[in-house]
This record gives structure tokens, sequence and C-alpha cells, in this order.
């Protein structure tokens, strides 16, 4: 029933601000101490902080396959995007720390804002000149040895295809940093929580992580064919995965 799908989301809401609030002296004390290395010391914080939040709502996760991915390697994380489930359920996934790539407009939001302004990274693609600045310090975060989140689709994706378009910034980035690309697919979110309206229900989330793909001896000009052969990897996951 919609109604109480509504009534679960409001739930949702005060469940996520009082963790937050409850993890927010722990971002404060390491972005203090770490700056805008603190992520690597509270991912734990963080991945405890997205747990309470499935736990408190009902919502269960499932991995499918061992995780490849090796704690003290970076990488550039990419997933498909289908909901606001997906940013708790990457943090529960990834044993690696990393920092998100975030719209510069959630930087606005209260409170989640000062978050990820000071831990994430953001962007504003509409201007090309702040986007070649992200692009530049995303590379530096990389060389430090910190993993780097991107959804390659930008936005949620709502259309009735298992992705949408994919574009090539963080396939680029990764043959640039010479950094492998670590795949995750994720299914079932926006069965819980579209993103679409207001509505949220208790669940299982599935996921799982494909085998990092490596760029070296990529080119820039490999950008389109490492796009789609993540892309086409995504989609025939998400296949199996709903079945």
């Amino acid at each position: 029933m919609k109604w109480l799908q509504g009534f679960w989301a409001v739930w949702g809401m005060v469940v996520f601000t009082l963790l937050m609030l409850l993890a927010l002296p722990f971002y404060i004390v390491a972005i203090a101490i770490w700056g805008d290395k603190a992520i690597v010391n509270v991912h734990g914080v963080s991945r405890i902080w997205a747990r309470g939040i499935f736990l408190f709502t009902g919502i269960r996760t499932r991995r499918i396959a061992p995780t490849p991915l090796r704690k003290g390697e970076s990488y550039v994380l990419v997933s498909n995007h289908l909901s606001a489930l997906d940013i708790p359920l990457c943090a529960v996934a990834s044993p690696v720390a990393f920092r998100f790539l975030s719209k510069a407009e959630l930087g606005r939001v209260p409170l989640l804002g000062w978050i990820i302004r000071n831990i994430y990274l953001t962007v504003d693609r509409q201007n090309p000149k702040a986007r070649q600045q992200s692009m530049e310090r995303m590379k530096e975060v990389l060389a430090q040895g910190v993993s780097l989140f991107i959804y390659p689709e930008g936005t949620r994706n709502i259309s009735a295809e298992p992705t949408a378009r994919f574009y090539d910034g963080a396939f680029r980035l990764a043959i640039e940093s010479k950094k492998p690309i670590a795949i995750l697919v994720i299914a079932n979110t926006n069965a819980l929580c579209p993103a679409r309206g207001f509505a949220l229900r208790p669940g299982k989330l599935v996921y799982q992580w494909l085998t990092p793909i490596s760029t070296e001896g990529y080119a820039i000009s490999d950008t389109e064919a490492l796009r789609d052969t993540v892309k086409n990897l995504i989609n025939e996951a998400l296949t199996k995965l709903r079945k």
C-alpha cells in the first residue's frame, strides 16, 4: 500500500538523520586530524552507519560471489545507479575506503552537505572548467592511494533499460591514472526505494562485484571501448541477478 510505503519512507528519513547525528562527531574529529584523507580512517564508521540504516528499515543485503577487491589497493569503483539506497549499499559492499564523486548541489544539503564537501568530491557538471578541475583533483586522490567511487550514468536510471547512458569520465580517469576499474552490480534497490516518488519498503538487496579490469596498456583512444565493455558486463550481470 502506498500510504504504508510513504510512512516507511518517513521512518527511513528519521533513521538516516539520527544515525548521521551519531556518526557526525567521528567525522568532525577525523576531518580535523586528517583533512581530506579522513575517509580512509572513518570508512568503518560509514559502513556501520549504512548497516544501521538497513537494520532499522528492515532491509537485508546479499552478496553474490566473493569480493575480489584487495585492501591497500586503490581503484576507480563504478556501479549502476537505481536508487538513493545505492549510496549506503556501496559503503556496506566495499571493503576498501573510497571517496564518492557527488553532484555539487548535494553539498548544499544541511548536515549531509557538510560531510560531502569535506570527505567526498563534488563536481558541477554544467561548468566545463569545474569539471576539468574535478578531474585533476580526482587524479591527485588516486595518486594518494585512495579509491574513487563514480556512477557512470551520472544520476539514477529511471528508464526501462538495465542501465542508462554511461559517460566517459570514470573510464578516462582510470586510463590516465592507470588504476583498475572495479565494478559493482546492484539489483533491486529501485524496487524498495523508487527513484521517483516518496516510498520505501523492507526487502532484500542483491549485489555482486565483478573481476576488476586492469587499465595497464590502455590508451585514451580506448576510453569508449572500455566504457562499453563495462556497461555490457553490468547489463549481463543484472540480467542474471534479477533471475
